[in-house]
């Protein structure tokens, strides 16, 4: 799948929020072509399985196009090359294995892989030091408690109903592990950044409570 900022979307479609992949699959139930500065656009109404009805205006960039065959994790491919990797449609074939099959270890490293792992986005080398703390800092939105750990793991998984795969528990314990992967790489980014105020007090601006929270708490450990 890929952006589709330059096709016309259509009814019926289905579609997933790259910025806000915890609302889940989105169905677009209208669109309709409208100026936005000038600018020929479309205006989508589109009904996310765990977000509601959201109108959405210019952001067909910012929208995933689901395969209608495909129910596997966001930015899967039923075309995928490589199976095996667990972002591309690996949730579904590793979380699928029987544990008795001779796959079994391989297919519990991958799935805890793809369950304990950061968004590509937070981690692009070809983005700057500001784009990947802005978007690491977006990522403490999610909490262990109440909703927040459902939106996490529909936003890790694809899946709008992930506790038909897992169960509390073990949710709670692979975001424990995500937790602190975010926490490191966090604190990886404020080092390569040297500590610059200036960067980190422009993008704290828009952060997550928490996330900022967690900012000044690593400004003064170090």
């Amino acid at each position: 799948m890929s952006p589709q900022s330059e096709q016309h979307l259509s009814a019926g479609q289905k579609v997933r929020h790259r910025k806000r992949p915890e609302w889940g699959t989105g169905t677009i139930v209208r669109a309709e072509r409208v100026m936005q500065r000038q600018v020929s656009t479309q205006r989508l109404t589109v009904r996310f399985a765990n977000a509601g009805v959201k109108t959405l205006t210019g952001v067909q960039d910012a929208l995933e196009i689901l395969d209608q065959s495909s129910t596997s994790v966001a930015g899967s491919s039923t075309g995928a090359s490589d199976p095996f990797d667990p972002t591309e449609e690996g949730f579904d074939i590793w979380s699928s294995l029987d544990s008795d099959d001779w796959l079994g270890p391989i297919a519990r490293q991958k799935l805890d892989e793809l369950m304990t792992s950061l968004p590509m986005e937070a981690r692009d080398p070809f983005a700057s030091l500001e784009q990947r703390l802005s978007f690491t800092l977006d990522l403490y939105r999610f909490e262990r408690h109440g909703r927040g750990l459902m939106d996490w793991a529909v936003a890790q998984t694809g899946l709008d109903d992930p506790l038909e795969r897992f169960s509390r528990q073990e949710l709670e314990a692979f975001f424990d592990r995500w937790a602190a992967a975010r926490d490191a790489h966090l604190a990886g980014l404020l080092r390569d950044l040297r500590w610059d105020a200036t960067v980190i007090e422009r993008v704290s601006a828009n952060a997550p409570a928490s996330g900022v929270a967690m900012v000044h708490r690593l400004i003064a450990r170090r």
